[in-house]
């Protein structure tokens, strides 16, 4: 009976060993997502597309209102595309990170990112709301993306887009053939 009892709580600590190991290290989890985000900024400024992508997971979804939900093929074909342009000059300021929860192996981040794009003798900054789904395997990596693009003025967004902003109260970002980080 007591070798009963004595392997009861045997596997009562391990479990909770277990249990607390997975959430030991919620401040060093923080710590590396954000730091995996602002290396995404560092290899997105520097045209890395590589390192951009490296930072979605092959079962990536994202969402941006209006657009249809993509894939991690799609996205960093968009990217590749985009920091190959040479008469556009795109660059994210590190992320605001308004909030990192974690839980074992998953995370959500709520953050801002910055972006400024300068493009025929033009210059223009935009914000964008996000929220990202992150999963740890070897790496903290984005499997789920939702991004809300956020301007100023709607002149801001016709001057960005075009005329055909001109009339709407938001520009659609998949109009603009801008990236999503």
């Amino acid at each position: 009976m007591i070798g009963l009892h004595r392997a009861a709580l045997v596997a009562l600590i391990l479990t909770a060993s277990t249990m607390v190991t997975a959430h030991a290290d919620e401040a060093g989890d923080k710590a590396a997502i954000t730091e995996r985000l602002q290396r995404w900024t560092a290899d997105f400024n520097s045209s890395d597309a590589v390192g951009v992508c490296d930072l979605f997971a092959p079962d990536l979804i994202y969402s941006i209102p209006e657009v249809a939900q993509g894939t991690r093929e799609t996205l960093c074909a968009n990217l590749t595309g985009i920091l190959a342009k040479s008469d556009v000059k795109l660059r994210y300021a590190n992320p605001d990170v308004h909030e990192i929860v974690v839980a074992g192996d998953v995370a959500v981040v709520r953050l801002t990112w910055t972006l400024t794009t300068e493009a025929a003798g033009g210059k223009d900054t935009t914000t964008e709301e996000g929220m990202d789904n992150v999963q740890a395997t070897s790496r903290w990596q984005v499997v789920n993306r939702q991004v809300r693009r956020v301007y100023e003025s709607r002149e801001q967004a016709a001057s960005i887009g075009g005329e055909r902003y001109a009339a709407s109260s938001a520009a659609r970002p998949q109009d603009l053939n801008l990236p999503n980080p």
